[in-house]
């Protein structure tokens, strides 16, 4: 599938990866019919309580934490950036060293917002018409007009990158 594929790439970049699923464990298959049926932050909570576990484990540098997903798991590594969020569950000075959303359309976000200094890379699929990467683009535009060099964030928009279609018509188009 495209997901073990990316995890292999991982692995052979010697990147370790600690793999979240937040639909199974609460009893759900997927969300595409009904956002509803997985809170939108439960990904958001579920990724800060493995960076708590991950941070205190003998075997991994805590300073080179990074986050990644597609759709709702996406949603999850770029509201993980977000300081107000952050700090309010972690506190100061805690947060991942990067992140990889993928596929997501940003339109749930902080009127202001307010980023970690997270090096931050957004892949869009600007053909995508069910996460439109204008919303992304929007808040990456505001996000360094707020916090300029501060931030590391940038936002890539591919023809061939949807939300929601099976992995192996993603893999084909790859």
């Amino acid at each position: 599938t495209w997901r073990n594929g990316f995890n292999n790439e991982l692995l052979k970049n010697n990147i370790g990866i600690f793999q979240i699923d937040s639909f199974t464990g609460r009893g759900v298959e997927d969300t595409h019919e009904d956002q509803s049926t997985v809170s939108m932050h439960a990904g958001e909570m579920d990724a800060f309580q493995a960076l708590k576990l991950l941070e205190d484990h003998p075997r991994v540098d805590a300073t080179r934490l990074g986050i990644t997903g597609l759709s709702r798991g996406g949603i999850a590594s770029y509201q993980a950036t977000e300081r107000k969020f952050v700090e309010a569950v972690l506190g100061a000075d805690r947060y991942f060293k990067a992140s990889l959303p993928m596929a997501i359309d940003c339109y749930m976000r902080f009127e202001q917002p307010l980023m970690t200094p997270t090096k931050t890379l957004f892949l869009l699929g600007s053909d995508d018409d069910y996460t439109p990467p204008e919303g992304c683009i929007n808040w990456v535009n505001d996000v360094k007009a707020t916090q300029g060099d501060e931030v590391d964030v940038e936002a890539v928009s591919y023809t061939h990158l949807r939300a929601h279609e099976t992995e192996a018509d993603l893999v084909s188009r790859l």
